[in-house]
């Protein structure tokens, strides 16, 4: 590897720790401004994941991004979705609310 090389391998690094701490002490720790409704054991999985010896696993949060949309999916689109949206898909309705947002802009 060039010096070129390893200087930019270990800004990623440093760039990929630093937002996994933000996250985590944003959205995670025991003492949290926003605290994300995970398990004990799923938070201690994440920081074994983020103090890993090669550095941070960079998919250190995909346990708690599955449980966070699960509890999305039980708490607010099943019990939203038949009555409201019938049999559109929520994809497709995101994407046109997407560009009708994006349309508004242009013409700001």
């Amino acid at each position: 590897m060039t010096l070129d090389t390893c200087y930019i391998v270990a800004l990623y690094r440093s760039v990929i720790e630093r937002d996994a701490m933000a996250i985590f002490t944003k959205y995670l720790s025991l003492d949290c401004s926003h605290p994300v409704a995970v398990s004990d054991d799923l938070r201690v999985a994440t920081v074994k994941l983020m103090c890993h010896d090669d550095g941070v696993n960079t998919d250190c949060f995909n346990a708690c991004q599955q449980a966070v949309l699960r509890i999305l999916d039980k708490e607010y689109v099943c019990t939203y979705v038949p009555y409201r949206l019938g049999c559109f898909s929520l994809q497709i309705i995101f994407l046109s609310y997407a560009v009708e947002v994006m349309r508004d802009n242009n013409r700001s």
